[in-house]
């Protein structure tokens, strides 16, 4: 794939020329704003490619989540919101992490992500 971009810089059209300072100071930012665009892509690939990710997820049928090595759930699919929202045996605790009624088991899955 190939990409053009194009940076615009308007002047007061009472100038009779482009002032050299302002040239120079185009040239100052432009690699930073080349790099800006570049990053920005990068990002767009990368936001498209987690939400095919949580897309097929979705698809499975069970509650499935992904979480930090702390604990901390960072992605869990549509069925593990489902579950997590009734409060039924399971939650998500005010920090982010499961928290499990059963107080042994959520000592467990603690233990277990600490």
């Amino acid at each position: 794939m190939s990409w053009r971009d194009t940076l615009v810089v308007h002047f007061d059209e009472k100038l009779d020329h482009i002032p050299v300072r302002s040239v120079r100071d185009i040239q100052l930012i432009l690699p930073h704003v080349a790099k800006s665009v570049e990053l920005a892509r990068a990002f767009e690939k990368l936001k498209e490619q987690y939400q095919a990710v949580l897309s097929a997820l979705d698809h499975v049928e069970i509650g499935l989540c992904v979480a930090q090595q702390g604990g901390a759930i960072v992605v869990k699919n549509a069925e593990a919101d489902r579950i997590l929202t009734e409060h039924d045996g399971i939650r998500l605790s005010d920090n982010g992490k499961l928290f499990i009624h059963d107080s042994e088991r959520n000592a467990a899955v603690t233990t277990r992500h600490s």
